[in-house]
């Protein structure tokens, strides 16, 4: 199955993509999808939006519109075609 993966701000200056596919398996969750792309931009994206095993205060994970933090957290698991939007803190004045 696939999935697709949009990066903000911050995010997307680390990762130099506005947003990727992801080939996915039925089993696969937010944190696996996480793994996924610390594997393909490594550890600066660890850094950028981890703390330890769960996501930086202030990281959001939307799918489908919705915070996984109102769905089962890093646990929530993907279905075909689902949109994932990772958004980091920001700050304006």
């Amino acid at each position: 199955m696939k999935i697709e993966v949009k990066f903000l701000a911050t995010i997307r200056v680390i990762t130099g993509e506005s947003s990727i596919e992801l080939s996915c398996t039925h089993h696969d969750t937010a944190v696996t999808v996480i793994q996924m792309l610390v594997e393909k931009y490594g550890n600066k994206l660890r850094q950028a939006i981890m703390n330890g095993t769960k996501l930086k205060s202030g990281i959001k994970m939307i799918i489908n519109g919705r915070d996984i933090e109102y769905l089962n957290g890093l646990d929530t698991k993907l279905k075909d075609g689902d949109v994932v939007v990772i958004i980091p803190p920001i700050a304006g004045g």
